[in-house]
């Protein structure tokens, strides 16, 4: 049997993809990989401005094959800055190493821990803003759009600027994690990714840990620390000191980090700053955990943990009867000061002389603040604070988490992570002691306060996928006795543990998690009964926050030489917006659109001609749509060269044909029958 084989050969062409997005081609994570290149912004830049002064803006490192160009993709951040309730005057005016809040001269002279560094000026604190590059001189970056907003670096105000990878696809293998550098004090703790197509997360991207920097213990050698009051339970000692022997360091916070909390005499004590834990004050209290944004009261005492079947509740009755049933928001307290004689924490309570000379005080440091959500803020986790010490065991307060930042404009696929918590309180806790000492016996830190996400993404997010942002756990204490029978047995204080943290996706139904993190216990004996000594759980952040996406959707088009096709614009996203006011620009960094409306037709074109659509007020960046003009199609060689198949079973063959012009790859038609080669087998 043979085939007559009619030819019928069409050769097809494709369009080419080109875009800024997606510049960084398709990536597949090996490892745990930092994607990301920081600096600092030099110079404060007003909203409106097209021009930004950094440190280095080079930016190279990371994966990033050269240095920062047009095209590229920045995330201008202000980390800190604003004004908080502190009083300098009792150290200005030679009064003291303290401070206090501004209240004090009107409500009798009273401490009150829950004003006292308060937030009442975000100014531009956490404020955050995409940018596309136009231009690099030197160092400065100039961009295509005006920004929106001013970003600081006077004062206490800080801010940085990232380096964007712009993926086309982006894979995260099981095991392997995207993760954020450390923040120093100048850049870091942020995680900023654009994919323009698939991102496939089986692993993590993970801001853990990467935030505000928790508070080291006190000065070791001073047993006291700042005492406060044995019948005031209000009077804690001071809320602000400039002396490391009153209390411990405070985490860091949106305000500043030691440095600015030293120019306002504030770096040590109980009292909390914005979202950063209080230090402990007095003898091996534990320090107060960070803090994120959230809603509720503020009493500055955590959650306590009431225990199954509420078997915790005489203990916390014995300090306050509606602290069990009126949680507070922010960060968890840390725990009870020194106790040194055995009693029932169940029947006795804090400031009591039953239980030794320092009365277990409630001294540890208050939780930090909960912080106002902004859809135009986020916030990186505060720093947990530390513990006193007065025998090189204390522990320090957790970092915060960071904040990831991620601009999915594809689909978001796999059963992966995305995670920002915050790091535990460290323990207080040492080596195996001697038989006549003991170890571990001083106050733990408090945990740091869980981070960001914020995810712009035009396709819904799958409940495969896990958004946690979770307070860390507060630091335990683990004493440690030798066997002596006069070594003395002691209990001091746990950390308290870190709020939740903030999430925010424009739409879907992932799984989130902003849990605030539990408290830190002893192990001491004389706390069977009650192990979190006073120290509480950070209070639950705030999820399924609502962000705004939008994104312009058009394809590249293919045309024969001559020809004119028409470009028709479509909205993604979640933002209403009229199309008849979309801008098209002849190249990324025109000034002046030549054209607007949701649709082009383009002249006859005879070379491969690429045009930029944009609104730098609604998106940021100018997207793409290249117009590809195809040589005429030569087909040479006709009629071919057909073998017929032989009844010995030789399939024939078709030969002599040449295809050049066009765009290959090519397709061919066979009497309806289309295959990417020039022959057909039968």
């Amino acid at each position: 049997m043979y085939k007559i084989i009619y030819l019928l050969l069409i050769a097809l062409t494709c369009s080419v993809a080109f875009s800024q997005r997606g510049k960084d081609g398709d990536y597949i994570l090996t490892g745990n990989v930092i994607v990301n290149t920081y600096t600092n912004l030099t110079a404060t830049v007003s909203a409106g401005s097209s021009s930004i002064q950094v440190a280095n803006a080079a930016m190279t490192g990371a994966n990033f094959s050269g240095s920062l160009q047009t095209g590229d993709l920045i995330l201008i951040y202000q980390v800190q800055g604003g004004l908080v309730d502190v009083n300098t005057l009792p150290y200005e005016w030679g009064w003291g190493t303290y401070t206090f809040q501004d209240s004090w001269f009107s409500n009798g002279n009273v401490n009150q821990f829950t004003e006292y560094g308060d937030v009442y000026n975000y100014q531009n604190a956490g404020v955050f803003e995409y940018a596309e590059v136009k231009s690099v001189t030197a160092n400065t970056i100039t961009v295509i759009c005006p920004l929106k907003h001013s970003f600081y670096v006077v004062d206490n105000s800080k801010t940085q600027v990232i380096r964007v990878p712009r993926y086309k696809n982006l894979t995260v293998p099981l095991n392997d994690t995207i993760k954020a550098k450390n923040w120093d004090g100048v850049s870091g703790g942020v995680i900023a990714i654009e994919v323009e197509k698939d991102l496939n997360l089986a692993g993590a991207i993970s801001a853990t840990k990467s935030g505000f920097r928790g508070g080291n213990p006190t000065g070791n050698g001073n047993i006291a620390g700042s005492a406060g009051s044995v019948t005031d339970y209000g009077n804690r000692g001071f809320l602000g000191s400039t002396d490391q022997y009153e209390g411990a360091e405070k985490g860091e916070s949106i305000y500043g980090n030691k440095a600015d909390y030293d120019i306002i005499y504030s770096r040590y004590c109980y009292g909390s700053i914005a979202n950063g834990g209080g230090g402990a004050n007095y003898h091996n209290a534990g320090g107060g955990g960070g803090s994120n944004v959230g809603i509720g009261t503020f009493y500055g005492y955590g959650v306590p943990d009431r225990g199954a079947g509420n078997v915790y509740d005489a203990a916390w009755n014995l300090e306050d009867v509606n602290m069990k049933t009126t949680p507070s928001s922010g960060g968890g307290r840390g725990g009870y000061a020194h106790a040194e004689e055995n009693k029932n924490p169940l029947t006795v309570g804090p400031h009591n002389s039953q239980w030794g000379v320092d009365f277990r005080r409630i001294t540890g440091g208050v939780g930090g603040h909960p912080l106002t959500y902004d859809v135009e803020r986020a916030f990186i986790g505060g720093g947990g604070g530390g513990g006193h010490q007065n025998n090189n065991y204390g522990g320090k307060g957790g970092a915060g988490g960071g904040a990831v930042f991620l601009s999915a404009y594809g689909n978001i696929l796999g059963n992966g992570t995305i995670v920002t918590n915050g790091q535990n309180g460290g323990n207080s806790e040492g080596p195996t002691p001697g038989f006549s000492s003991k170890t571990g016996d001083d106050g733990a830190g408090g945990a740091g306060g869980a981070g960001a996400i914020v995810i712009n993404n035009t396709k819904p997010i799958p409940a495969s996928i896990k958004l946690i942002a979770k307070g860390g756990k507060g630091g335990i204490q683990n004493i440690q006795f030798g066997g002596s029978p006069t070594v003395k047995k002691q209990a001091d204080g746990p950390g308290g543990g870190g709020a939740g943290g903030m999430i925010s996706y424009t739409m879907g139904t992932p799984t989130e998690d902003v849990s605030g993190g539990k408290s830190g216990t002893t192990n001491s004996p004389y706390m069977n009964n009650f192990p979190q000594n006073g120290a509480t759980d950070g209070a639950s952040g705030l999820k399924t926050l609502p962000i705004q996406s939008i994104d312009f959707v058009v394809a590249d088009d293919t045309i024969c030489s001559g020809n004119t096709t028409t470009l028709v614009v479509t909205l993604g996203g979640n933002i209403s917006y009229n199309l008849s006011n979309l801008q098209w620009f002849n190249s990324l960094t025109d000034v002046s659109p030549f054209a607007t409306g949701n649709s082009y037709t383009t002249p006859a074109l005879t070379v491969n001609t690429t045009y930029y659509i944009g609104d730098c007020s609604v998106l940021p960046i100018r997207i793409p749509v290249r117009v590809v003009v195809s040589p005429p199609i030569v087909i040479a060689g006709l009629p071919p060269t057909i073998s017929n198949e032989t009844c010995a079973g030789s399939d024939g063959s078709i030969t002599g044909i040449t295809v050049s012009g066009g765009t290959a790859p090519y397709t061919y038609s066979w009497n309806g029958t289309t295959t990417p080669g020039i022959d057909l087998t039968g």
